[in-house]
C-alpha cells in the first residue's frame, strides 16, 4: 500500500513513559515498457517510454554503439539499429528504480531493382524482367504507358507496345520499405518486307536470269534454294542483317514443254510451252512397256499410258488413276492385333475393333463393351474402381468392375471440356485470344476465338494509319507519300514511301461465279461459274468450277414402263415392260373340290396369292398352288406378282363353285353343316329321324379322327384343334341311313 502513514512509539525509564511520534512515506516502484521499432535505412524510429503510473520520472538509458545518448528523456528518435535499455527512477527524496526495459531496432536494406529495356520490330513481343537484389520474395508496382494494360504482381511480362515501364518493388512485412524507381524504356521499330517485281513463268528448261539480290525497297540479300529451271519453285530472300527486315519469298512457275498442236500425233495437253517435239507420222499409241495399255505396234507416244494400281473405290489403296488392277488393294477392318476382331489383311483401320473382356453379366467384372470372353471373369470378392486415379476410387474394391471415371475439364464453354470426365481437374481452358503479338494476347486461353486485334498506327491523321489495329506501336509515320507499296496489288502505287493498308487484290470479281472474291480489287480472270460436276450425270459440264446441285442422272423416262423413273434425266435403255399373264385353272370347281391353279413362273419374280370362297392348301407363294373350294356359290383368286425387274403384275380370276351331285343328293335329306368353311366349330344340323346313329370326321385318305353319337338334330363337331385343309364327314342315321359331306378347316 501506498502513501504516507504516521506512527507512535511509547517509550518507558526510571522518569516515568514518554510518547516518540513520526511519519513514514511508502512509494511505489516505477514500471516501464518500450515498444519495439522496424525501419528502412535512412528512416528514423521513435522510441517512446511507456510508465505504468503517472508521476515526475528520470530517466537512464542505454544506447546501442554508434547511437547518441538522449540523456534525461522519455522519447526520442534514432537512425541506428539495436537493442536499447531503460531505467526509470522515482525524483522524490527517496528514489525507487524500476526494473530494467529494452526494445530492438530493426533497420532494413531496402531492395534495389533493374527492369530490361528493349528493342522490337512491330510484329515481335518485348519481355521486361525485373532483377531484385537481394534475390527474395517482393510485391511488384509497375506503371505502363496509357495505351498498356498493367501487368499487376508480377516480376516479369510481355509487351508489344512503345514507351517507358517504371517498377517499384517492396518485401512483404518491410512497412513502407521500398525500393527505389526503376525505368525501362521499350521501343517499337516498324518491320519492313523486301519488294520485287514477280519473275517468270518460263518454259521447262529455260534459262532463267539471277534472282536480284537488292529489292526494291533497297534491302540486300540473298535467294535459297538454287534456280531449278525443270520445275515451279518458291525461293526466299534472306536479308543481310539489318534489324526489323523480314524474309521474302517468289515463286517461279516453271510450264510444261511438249508439243501443243492438237493435230499432231504426239499432243500432250498438259504443255503449255511448244518445243517442237511434234510428230504428224506414225502409229500413235502408249510405248511404255510397263503400262496397262501399253502399244507394241505405237512409235508415237501419245501420253495416253495409264499404269496398275488398286482399282476398287472401296479400298485403303484405291487409287483414282489407275489404268488396271494389280491386285493390291487393301481392305479396311480391324488391325489391332489384341482385338477379338484382328484382320492381318486389313489394310487400314476402319474402327471396328472390339477388345476381349468378362462376357458373363453376373460376373463382379462384367465389362459391356467386350467383343469376345477371354477367361478373366470373377464371381467373388469387392466390385468397385480400382484405380486410384480414378474420381472414384474404392479402397475397398478387390475386382475392378469397369465403372471408373477420370479427372478433366467438366465446363461446357471450355476448349478443353470433356463430357467423359468424372470429376473436375481444375484443367479447363476458355477461348481468348492465342496469338502472341496481338494487343490482346491472352496467355491464358486454351483456344482462339477469333478476337485478336493486332498492333499498328491508331492515329488518322498518320499516313500509314491502320483502321484495323487494336492498339498503337508507335508506327505511325506522318511524311511520305501515303499508298499501297505491293507490286501485287490491284492499286499498287510506285510513288509511295509508307504503305498506308489500302491494298487490294486481283480475284474474281462475278458474283454469281464460285469463286466470287468481295474483297477482289480487280478481276484476274479466275472466275468459274456453277454447274454439274458428276461424269456419270446426263447434263455433266466439263466447265463448271463448282458443282450446284444440278446434276440429273440416266434412267427409264418412259411414263409405261415398270421402272419408270420420273427424276431420270436422260433415258438409258432400261425400260421394262409387263407382259400379261392369266391364271390358268378350272373356272367352274365342284363344290369342296381340290384343285391346282398356276401363273407362269419367273425365277426372279415372287408371288403372293389371295382366295375368295375357299382355301389355299401349302404355300402361297409359288406360282402354283392347290386350292380347296368351298360351298356352291361365287369366289375368285388372285395374285400379286413383284418382280425384281421392278415391274408388278395383278391378276383376278373369278370361280362359279358346281354343286357336286352327293350334294344334291344331301339337300333332299334336309342335313346340313355350317358354317363352312370353319376356323374353329361346325354344327350338324339332320332329321330327328336320325337319332341314335353316329357322325365320323375322318381325313381324305380315310384315317378316323373323331366319332360322335346323333343324340339331337343339333350335333356340335369341334375343329380348332384341326390343321387347315379339306375333312370328309360321314354321317350314319338310326336306321342305317349314310350322308358324306366334306369340311372346310380354314
Amino acid at each position: 500500500m501506498m502513501g504516507y502513514f504516521d506512527y507512535t512509539i511509547p517509550l518507558t525509564g526510571g522518569c516515568g513513559t514518554v510518547s516518540a511520534t513520526g511519519s513514514i512515506h511508502v512509494i511505489e516502484t516505477p514500471s516501464v515498457t518500450i515498444p519495439a521499432a522496424s525501419i528502412c535505412a535512412g528512416q528514423s524510429a521513435t522510441l517512446s517510454a511507456e510508465v505504468a503510473a503517472t508521476g515526475n520520472y528520470s530517466y537512464q538509458w542505454t544506447v546501442p554503439s554508434g547511437a547518441s545518448n538522449p540523456g534525461n528523456v522519455a522519447s526520442f528518435s534514432t537512425t541506428t539499429a539495436g537493442t536499447y535499455s531503460l531505467v526509470v527512477s522515482t525524483i522524490d527524496s527517496f528514489i525507487c528504480l524500476s526494473t530494467p526495459a529494452s526494445a530492438v531496432v530493426t533497420v532494413s536494406t531496402p531492395p534495389t531493382v533493374t527492369v530490361n529495356s528493349s528493342t522490337i520490330c512491330s510484329d515481335e513481343q518485348a519481355t521486361l524482367t525485373a532483377t531484385v537484389q537481394p534475390p527474395g520474395n517482393y510485391n511488384y508496382v509497375w506503371t505502363t504507358p496509357a495505351d498498356v494494360s498493367n501487368p499487376g504482381n508480377v516480376a516479369s511480362f510481355t509487351t508489344s507496345s512503345a514507351g517507358d515501364y517504371t517498377l517499384v518493388v517492396s518485401a512483404p512485412g518491410a512497412a513502407g520499405c521500398a525500393s527505389q524507381i526503376a525505368t525501362a524504356n521499350v521501343e517499337v521499330i516498324p518491320s519492313v518486307t523486301p519488294i520485287f517485281d514477280a519473275v517468270g513463268p518460263y518454259c521447262s528448261g529455260d534459262n532463267i536470269p539471277a534472282l536480284l539480290t537488292t529489292s526494291i525497297n533497297g534491302i540486300n540479300g540473298l535467294w535459297s534454294p538454287a534456280i531449278n529451271n525443270m520445275a515451279t519453285t518458291t525461293y526466299t530472300f534472306n536479308p543481310n542483317g539489318g534489324l526489323c527486315t523480314n524474309s521474302a519469298t517468289l515463286t517461279i512457275e516453271i510450264e510444261v514443254s511438249g508439243c501443243t498442236d492438237a493435230t499432231a500425233l504426239n499432243f500432250n495437253s498438259a504443255a503449255v510451252c511448244d518445243n517442237g517435239s511434234c510428230v504428224y507420222t506414225g502409229t500413235p499409241g502408249c510405248t511404255d512397256a510397263t503400262a496397262c495399255n501399253y502399244d507394241a505396234d505405237a512409235t508415237v507416244d501419245n501420253f495416253t499410258c495409264t499404269y496398275p494400281g488398286c482399282t476398287d473405290v472401296d479400298a485403303c489403296n484405291f487409287s483414282v488413276n489407275a489404268g488396271c488392277d494389280d491386285a493390291s488393294c487393301t481392305f479396311p477392318g480391324c488391325t489391332f492385333a489384341e482385338a477379338c476382331n484382328y484382320d492381318a489383311t486389313a489394310g487400314c483401320n476402319d474402327g471396328s475393333c472390339v477388345f476381349g473382356g468378362c462376357t458373363d453379366p453376373t460376373a463382379l467384372n462384367y465389362n459391356p463393351t467386350a467383343g469376345c470372353d477371354n477367361g478373366s471373369c470373377v464371381y467373388t470378392g469387392t466390385p468397385g474402381c480400382m484405380d486410384a486415379a480414378a474420381c472414384n476410387y474404392d479402397p475397398t474394391a478387390t475386382v475392378d468392375n469397369f465403372t471408373c471415371s477420370y479427372p478433366g475439364c467438366t465446363d461446357a464453354d471450355a476448349c478443353n471440356y470433356a463430357a467423359n470426365a468424372g470429376c473436375d481437374d481444375s484443367s479447363c481452358a476458355y477461348p481468348g485470344c492465342t496469338f502472341a503479338s496481338a494487343c490482346n494476347y491472352d496467355a491464358t486461353a486454351g483456344c482462339n476465338d477469333g478476337s485478336c486485334v493486332f498492333p499498328g498506327c491508331t492515329d488518322p491523321t498518320a499516313i500509314n494509319y491502320n483502321p484495323a489495329a487494336g492498339c498503337d506501336n508507335s508506327s505511325c509515320v506522318y511524311t511520305g507519300v501515303g499508298g499501297c507499296m505491293d507490286i501485287s496489288a490491284c492499286n499498287y502505287n510506285s510513288e509511295a514511301t509508307v504503305d498506308n493498308f489500302t491494298c487490294t487484290y486481283p480475284g474474281c470479281m462475278n458474283s454469281d461465279a464460285c469463286n466470287y472474291d468481295s474483297n477482289a480489287g480487280c478481276d484476274d480472270g479466275s472466275c468459274v461459274l456453277s454447274g454439274c460436276m458428276n461424269t456419270e450425270a446426263c447434263n455433266y459440264n466439263s466447265a463448271a468450277g463448282c458443282d450446284d446441285g444440278s446434276c440429273t442422272f440416266p434412267g427409264c423416262t418412259d411414263a409405261t414402263a415398270c421402272n419408270y423413273d420420273a427424276t431420270a434425266g436422260c433415258d438409258d435403255g432400261s425400260c421394262v415392260f409387263t407382259e400379261s399373264s392369266e391364271i390358268e385353272g378350272n373356272q367352274l370347281p365342284e363344290a369342296f373340290s381340290e384343285l391346282s391353279y398356276s401363273i407362269p413362273c419367273n425365277d426372279d419374280c415372287s408371288y403372293s396369292w389371295d382366295i375368295l370362297g375357299g382355301l389355299i392348301l401349302g404355300a402361297e407363294d409359288s406360282c402354283v398352288v392347290t386350292v380347296a373350294w368351298a360351298n356352291v356359290g361365287f369366289g375368285s383368286l388372285s395374285i400379286t406378282v413383284n418382280c425384281a425387274d421392278g415391274c408388278s403384275i395383278n391378276e383376278t380370276m373369278d370361280v362359279i363353285i358346281q354343286p357336286e351331285s352327293a350334294i344334291a343328293d344331301l339337300q333332299s335329306t334336309q342335313i346340313a353343316l355350317y358354317p363352312n368353311p370353319t376356323l374353329n366349330n361346325s354344327t350338324l344340323s339332320i332329321p330327328s329321324s336320325w337319332i341314335g346313329g353316329e357322325v365320323i370326321v375322318h381325313t381324305i385318305s380315310g384315317e378316323i379322327i373323331s366319332s360322335i353319337n346323333l343324340s339331337g338334330v343339333l350335333v356340335e363337331l369341334d375343329a380348332s384343334s384341326l390343321a387347315a385343309g379339306v375333312y370328309c364327314i360321314t354321317v350314319k342315321g338310326a336306321s342305317s341311313q349314310t350322308e358324306h359331306l366334306r369340311l372346310i378347316k380354314q
